[in-house]
């Protein structure tokens, strides 16, 4: 970890003013609501407890300029979108929120779908086979960002919760980074 780098994530994030208050911007909450499957109560607590985590990760500029039309088409801004990818870091939110999006009843779910980053013990797919339990190795994929180069594997959410699982099992203190896609 780059000490800098993290002093400045969480001087941005004091910037930011983390003890405004939602219910003051009822529009943040009333996003929130349908994008994470939150009660309005639900949503307030989750914006001034994302709002409150001063060592909450950001995105750069340039990754938000890259994902920004396709987030805001779906509802997100810019705040919901960073908040949407601390999910996968065991951000303590619902199973519901997580794992499966709302369906309609009698639907069948829709399976989402994680890029696992490659590191720690995971560093590699075959690792990330063997943890979750797959026949096969998942699509590895390469990405970069301000922070460097990247690796990723392509998972879906029964195999982000076994390898989440397999990781409590251990006692691991590795916290995996999944990004819904």
């Amino acid at each position: 970890m780059d000490l800098i780098l993290e002093l400045e994530t969480m001087a941005a994030n004091v910037v930011d003013d983390p003890t405004s208050d939602p219910d003051s911007e009822p529009d943040v909450s009333t996003r929130w609501q349908p994008l994470f499957s939150y009660t309005l109560t639900e949503a307030r607590e989750r914006v001034k407890t994302h709002r409150s985590n001063l060592s909450r990760e950001r995105v750069s500029d340039a990754h938000w300029d890259i994902v920004r039309s396709a987030r805001e088409a779906e509802g997100y801004d810019r705040e919901a979108y960073e908040y949407s990818l601390s999910l996968g870091k065991g951000a303590g939110v619902s199973p519901q929120a997580t794992n499966m999006p709302p369906t309609t009843e009698g639907a069948s779910p829709i399976q989402s779908t994680f890029l696992l980053k490659l590191a720690g013990p995971l560093d590699t797919a075959a690792k990330a086979q063997e943890a979750a339990g797959l026949p096969s190795c998942p699509a590895v994929w390469t990405g970069n960002s301000d922070s460097g180069d990247a690796t990723f594997c392509r998972v879906n959410a029964a195999t982000r919760r076994a390898i989440l699982d397999r990781l409590s099992l251990s006692h691991s203190a590795f916290r995996p980074t999944f990004i819904l896609i």
